[in-house]
Parts: structure tokens; sequence; C-alpha cells
């Protein structure tokens, strides 16, 4: 009889929380945009495209830096193994006030 993946998957985020005193934010509020109301972070991962080049699926991670910090969380590092974000470093400091760490 083996484990469910249910519960491993969340065994294994919990256990990276702890490990790495990470907590979960939840994000809340929404914005008017030529689109409708929108979630803050679609919002965002909008607004953002049009200043950054960066591939679609990077976009919505500084959309949530952005939402998580205007709720009063401040995040001054993104801390990822995506050199794309590197490369576009001096712009994400200018825009959101965030430095890149690369994980190697």
């Amino acid at each position: 009889m083996g484990v469910d993946e249910h519960v491993a998957f969340i065994a294994i985020i919990l256990y990276i929380m702890r490990r790495f005193n990470l907590k979960y934010t939840s994000v809340r509020g929404f914005s008017r945009t030529p689109f409708g109301k929108l979630y803050n972070p679609l919002a965002y991962t909008i607004e953002l495209a049009e200043k950054l080049k960066l591939k679609t699926l990077d976009l919505p991670h500084l959309a949530y830096i952005k939402a998580i910090r205007e709720q009063g969380l401040w995040i001054h590092t993104l801390l990822t193994a995506d050199a794309d974000f590197k490369d576009i470093e001096k712009g994400l400091q200018e825009l959101l006030g965030i430095a890149v760490d690369l994980v190697k």
C-alpha cells in the first residue's frame, strides 16, 4: 500500500515551509481594468507585461510580489533559478524595488 500522492504533496510543502521559515499569505483585492474588474495579481500581470520583456508564465511571480507588497509585507529579493529574471534585474529594481538572486 503506497502513500497517497495528494498527502505526500501536502507533507512536502509543509516540510519546506517549516524548514525555511516560510509563511503563506493570501492576496486580497481587485482592480478596475479595461477588461473589467480583475483579481489584483492578474491585473498586475497585464500591467507588467507592457513594461517587462518576460515569458508569460514568469509575469505572475512578479505580480504576486507587487500585490503582497501592497498589503504591507516587504519583499526585497526574488530567489530563482531562472536566469531570465536576472537579465531584467535593473528594470525590476526600478519598477518593484526588488533584487534578483540566482540559485546555482
